[in-house]
């Protein structure tokens, strides 16, 4: 209770305050309130439309709540709003390939990849894609550039031996 009035607090000084929009939406998921989380979310997007965290918490909150159709247009738009963050593109690629759109996920994520290229978490998603659709060209180049960048990564080692060497 103390904690919703302090955000409750923050909200009325600055309603553009995306953070207190976004923690106070996890405090109502943390206690099983997803439908108040997503409502809070959408009053912080009345404040803050251009707000890619913000997309992006009710895109994670609809998931949540089964609506993957409108989970996934707002993890696009947290995704175009903000291409700094390599994860919202990466959560955006996930969804999609969830939603069977495998192989605009891989565009998406190819995209992210050269605007991160050290990102490991699209690497790895990359390869385990094209993995799953029978790639394994595809996968064994991902899963290598993965490697390459972090040696000690045992997951994408694991997935080089899954693979075979491709001779």
């Amino acid at each position: 209770a103390e904690a919703e009035r302090y955000f409750r607090q923050a909200l009325k000084r600055d309603g553009a305050f995306v953070p207190a929009w976004v923690n106070l939406a996890e405090l109502y998921r943390a206690q099983g309130m997803n439908d108040v989380a997503v409502k809070t979310l959408r009053s912080g997007l009345e404040k803050v439309p251009g707000s890619g965290t913000l997309h992006h918490s009710l895109g994670l909150a609809l998931i949540r709540q089964g609506q993957q159709a409108l989970a996934l247009a707002e993890l696009t738009t947290a995704a175009e709003l903000a291409p700094e963050n390599a994860r919202f593109a990466y959560v955006m690629g996930i969804a999609l390939n969830s939603a069977g759109q495998s192989s605009t996920a891989i565009d998406a994520l190819r995209i992210a990849h050269q605007r991160h290229p050290n990102h490991q978490d699209i690497l790895f998603a990359l390869a385990t894609i094209h993995r799953d659709l029978g790639q394994t060209d595809a996968a064994r180049e991902w899963a290598e550039k993965l490697l390459g960048l972090n040696p000690g990564n045992n997951q994408a080692r694991a997935l080089l031996e899954t693979l075979g060497n491709g001779n």
